[in-house]
């Protein structure tokens, strides 16, 4: 999974990806990257931390920004928990190599 990020202002501002992997991925990919268009970057950083520890919480609702997580991630999709994180956890990699 590769990911593509533009950020400017602290927002990213375009999310493009490739990604030859399974449907859990797939859609994964795909909401996030309809959903991190424009926002800032320490509100996809709580996500992502939100994201990584929501199968081992009891929480099953995302907050109204990544409502749309909540039909795919959930307690009945665990044993695809990798799946459906890897492209969150691949963004978050981006992030970290931010180039100025």
């Amino acid at each position: 999974m590769k990911i593509y990020l533009i950020v400017k202002n602290d927002k990213i501002t375009n999310f493009k990806y490739e990604c030859e992997s399974c449907i859990y991925c797939q859609a994964s990919v795909s909401l996030l990257s309809r959903k991190a268009k424009n926002i800032s970057i320490e509100k996809v950083k709580n996500f992502a931390q939100q994201a990584n520890s929501y199968f081992d919480k009891s929480t099953n609702s995302f907050g109204k920004e990544w409502k749309e997580f909540d039909k795919i991630m959930t307690k009945n999709n665990i044993s695809r928990k990798e799946c459906l994180l890897l492209p969150i956890n691949t963004m978050l990699d981006a992030l970290s190599k931010k180039i100025l």
